[in-house]
């Protein structure tokens, strides 16, 4: 993992803002586009398991932000949203497990797919 970091810093030497800002069409297109699959997939997933379709696809954005990210969002929005302790212990309960095990499953399930793609160019 080291030797991966190290190495993509030391291609990013050679980089130039021009090559950076040449990239950002591509990022943007695959983030919408990730985006939308991410929503179309969460609504037919939120309907098996039950979930609304609110709580699917907030799940299914964890992806884009990793672990102390959704745990730090999630744990803000209940502490916004809750009128009394009652309801944020019963908000925690609710949201914060999906949210974790959803950032994780999904971060997991992505670096595998992505790694067996790659390594095909090893």
């Amino acid at each position: 993992m080291y030797g991966l970091t190290a190495y993509i810093f030391m291609q990013l030497n050679t980089s130039t803002p021009k090559g950076f800002i040449s990239f950002i069409p591509e990022i943007l297109t695959l983030l919408v586009l990730g985006t939308i699959g991410m929503y179309i997939f969460s609504l037919i997933i939120s309907k098996l398991l039950k979930f609304s379709k609110y709580m699917g696809f907030a799940t299914a954005l964890t992806a884009l932000l990793g672990f102390p990210a959704d745990y730090i969002l999630t744990t803000d929005v209940i502490k916004e949203l809750a009128r009394d302790e009652e309801e944020k212990e019963y908000m925690t309960k609710q949201m914060l497990p999906p949210m974790l095990v959803g950032g994780f499953a999904t971060v997991s399930i992505a670096s595998i797919i992505i790694a067996s793609v790659f390594i095909k160019f090893l």
